[in-house]
């Protein structure tokens, strides 16, 4: 299902409260996603929707919830995400647009104490939960959680649930749930798990899928570099070349996210790890300093590609291969949002060649040849072996070390074929191999 014709907000029928939100932030004509889920939805039938990150599923679902919405002490909402960042993404964008009803949210998660979250569900203001399934179970067989008066229920990223084997914990939470009830699945893929899923859960559900519109892929240039040996040097050589504004780095494992952090903060970027050891306070004290730019390279496994919304962010580097090649256009999706333009680079290894033709297939592209020029030589600093920087996450930061830089610095936006006006490491001689 497609839509016909390009719609408003106001022809939904929606509040004046709702449109004085959507006003506010500007909004002024629905993504497609929403232009096709929203009146399915206002109309109370379950709907299965299929989009990539980044086009607007959260108020697809979020703005006909939050009209629904009654006065009352009571849970009407049971939102599951596969992920705390994603859990409070959603949270955030869910309470612009409830300004001034009775609708409020908040997110359960692992990975912190129960005190605050339990406080939050005894103070009986809620009337929507954005949860992680684990947590969420646990505060079931606890008793702390009433779910019996839910009348929406979405499923969010349920690719990305199923992927990190969270079925047994949904099928759980759903026998605590209302027969009589609204249910909404949304999902970048649908593989044959996801259907099944919603075969089971949903009740002669509509299905759309938005392909129209700009998507992450369609918004980002797309690249890819061969490597072989140590990638660091060639990082270094793009990062020099392209002097990004604020970046995403993913690697394969949260070692490796570590690794790679401390070796470009010793070359005196500022960087950070975010991966899945991090405690939500350590989590919470990265992604606000990415926010407000006193982190401009963030490193971090796939816990990072999906749910985090960062503005401004222009490169995406695959420093490591995705585990899964679909989880490619989830790690581009983190740049290229709101209309504007971004760069995505992936490191390919002879044998990774024939994924890099997956790739392709999957996202409707023909990766570009990006050539990042002479290798510098690594810093001692940034060497294996050599004395861990301490990193933004810890209790007591301290400062960077200074970048070595040669020339200027300014920025003049991230085209590839520009020269280097940033970082400069000495002679070019190879540290890596490329081919």
């Amino acid at each position: 299902m497609q839509p016909q014709t390009q719609t408003t907000f106001q022809s939904f029928g929606l509040r004046p409260t709702t449109m004085a939100a959507l006003a506010k932030k500007g909004y002024k004509q629905p993504t497609p996603i929403q232009e096709l889920a929203i009146p399915i939805l206002l109309q109370g039938d379950d709907i299965i929707g299929q989009a990539q990150t980044g086009t607007g599923k959260t108020a697809a679902f979020g703005l006909p919830i939050v009209e629904d919405t009654r006065p009352g002490r009571v849970i009407q909402t049971l939102i599951l995400a596969p992920t705390r960042e994603l859990a409070n993404q959603i949270v955030g964008e869910l309470a612009w647009m409830a300004h001034g009803t009775p609708f409020k949210a908040t997110a359960i998660y692992g990975g912190v104490g129960f005190g605050n979250q339990i406080s939050s569900l005894r103070r009986g203001d809620l009337t929507c939960v954005v949860a992680c399934p684990g947590r969420l179970l646990d505060l079931l067989q606890r008793r702390e959680i009433d779910l019996r008066h839910v009348r929406h229920v979405v499923l969010d990223e349920a690719d990305r649930m199923l992927d990190m084997g969270f079925i047994r914990d949904i099928e759980k939470i759903f026998q605590h749930l209302p027969r009589d009830r609204q249910t909404m699945l949304f999902s970048a893929t649908m593989p044959p798990e996801v259907r099944k899923l919603a075969e089971r859960y949903l009740r002669t559900p509509e299905f759309v899928r938005a392909e129209s519109g700009p998507t992450a892929t369609e918004l980002t240039d797309q690249f890819e570099i061969k490597v072989q040996g140590d990638k660091f040097p060639v990082l270094l050589a793009l990062m020099q070349k392209e002097d990004p504004v604020a970046s995403v780095i993913f690697t394969k494992t949260k070692h490796g996210a570590k690794r790679l952090a401390r070796r470009l903060a010793a070359c005196g970027y500022k960087t950070d790890a975010l991966q899945g050891n991090l405690s939500q306070n350590a989590r919470d004290r990265v992604m606000a300093a990415f926010r407000d730019g006193s982190i401009e390279h963030l490193v971090a496994t796939d816990v990072a590609a999906r749910g985090l919304d960062v503005s401004g962010i222009t490169h995406v580097v695959n420093y490591d291969f995705p585990m899964v090649n679909e989880d490619y256009v989830h790690r581009i999706g983190r740049t290229g949002r709101a209309g504007k333009r971004g760069r995505a680079f992936l490191f390919v290894e002879r044998e990774e060649e024939r994924d890099a033709r997956a790739v392709e297939r999957i996202a409707g592209v023909k990766l570009e040849r990006y050539d990042v020029g002479p290798l510098p030589q690594v810093p001692a600093e940034a060497s294996a072996g050599a004395q861990k920087p301490q990193l933004a996450h810890s209790r007591t930061p301290r400062g960077p070390p200074k970048p070595h830089r040669g020339g200027g610095n300014g920025r003049s936006g991230h085209g590839g074929g520009r020269s280097s006006q940033g970082r400069s490491y000495g002679s070019a001689r190879p540290q890596g191999r490329r081919w």
